[in-house]
């Protein structure tokens, strides 16, 4: 407000300052006051500057760890001022960053799956150095509440998920703005050459490497953008489960090999709405590939000599996972 008062004449509300994660003053280094005026009473028909008559530090309590919030704040000025498109920050974006973030902490398994017993604590344990200001009182309290709401950042979002959350989350996994911005390109930035987005019929082999968890994972937020479907997901845990496909095999025609996927369902099963969400999941991450994908049934000229002609086909020998 000094600052203000001699280079203005006045204090003003700083338009910085009013955003989710800035609770502190980036140029000085000290707490942002709330003011006290009620935006529901009377004085909200007034014009009002900042009076330190009417502003308080209340919730500055001695459990907010002063330097983390500042680095939340940083953190958060240097998403805002990037220049992006719209929507950058969405679920179908932020996923597949959130969950390579994660995988290199170490706290993804080979097969996809969360380690909710090393993740939960390290995130529940930032959240705590991160109390205080009133809007982050939703953060867990135990490591039970603190893997339910990772858990439900690293799944694709339902419904509209509050920037704070997402700002916390990156704060965490994140050490710097630099940081993140880095993986998040690697995925997303269209002059980064993306496994995603390679043409149909030149599929590298890389693609299908079971430890390329970062492509996968973009793989399957692009198949479910806006399915608002859930994913499998383990009944205990609430994790993401891994999805199959019956078969997935190399075709031989001539001098060229091209990949086929097919997956194998009974007719019955096909008036389950459940079933047909998980096949067009299915479907989408094969097209997102480039990969021919198709759907075999018992009616399909019967299974058993689908099978058998299968067999026929000069398929390669190499299997795929």
């Amino acid at each position: 407000m000094e600052h203000d008062l001699s280079d203005t004449g006045w204090a003003y509300w700083h338009l910085e300052h009013q955003y989710p994660g800035v609770w502190f003053c980036e140029q000085h280094g000290a707490p942002l006051h709330e003011a006290t005026v009620k935006s529901t009473g009377v004085d909200r028909f007034l014009w009002s500057l900042p009076d330190r008559r009417n502003l308080t530090l209340d919730w500055l309590q001695d459990s907010a760890d002063a330097e983390t919030l500042k680095k939340l704040t940083a953190m958060t000025l240097q998403l805002l001022r990037a220049s992006r498109s719209p929507g950058w920050l969405d679920g179908a974006h932020m996923v597949p960053v959130l969950r390579e973030a994660i995988r290199r902490h170490g706290w993804l398994t080979p097969n996809g799956n969360l380690r909710v017993g090393e993740l939960a604590p390290s995130y529940l344990a930032w959240c705590q150095i991160l109390r205080g200001p009133m809007e982050l009182g939703s953060l867990p309290d135990s490591e039970s509440e603190a893997a339910s709401q990772i858990g439900r950042l690293l799944r694709p979002w339902r419904s509209g998920t509050h920037p704070l959350r997402v700002l916390v989350a990156v704060s965490w996994l994140f050490d710097r703005a630099e940081s993140f911005f880095g993986a998040y390109d690697s995925l997303h930035d269209p002059s980064v050459q993306s496994p995603a987005l390679v043409p149909p019929g030149n599929v590298p082999t890389t693609l299908l490497s079971s430890k390329n968890n970062a492509v996968k994972a973009q793989l399957v937020a692009h198949a479910r953008a806006g399915m608002g479907v859930r994913h499998p997901a383990d009944t205990q845990s609430r994790t993401d489960i891994v999805m199959t496909t019956d078969f997935v095999v190399n075709v031989r025609t001539g001098d060229t090999i091209t990949l086929a996927a097919r997956s194998v369902k009974p007719a019955s099963e096909l008036d389950k709405a459940r079933t047909l969400e998980k096949q067009e999941i299915e479907r989408r991450y094969w097209h997102v590939k480039g990969v021919d994908w198709g759907l075999v049934t018992d009616l399909d000229s019967a299974g058993c000599r689908n099978c058998a002609e299968m067999r026929s086909k000069p398929f390669c020998a190499q299997p795929h996972r």
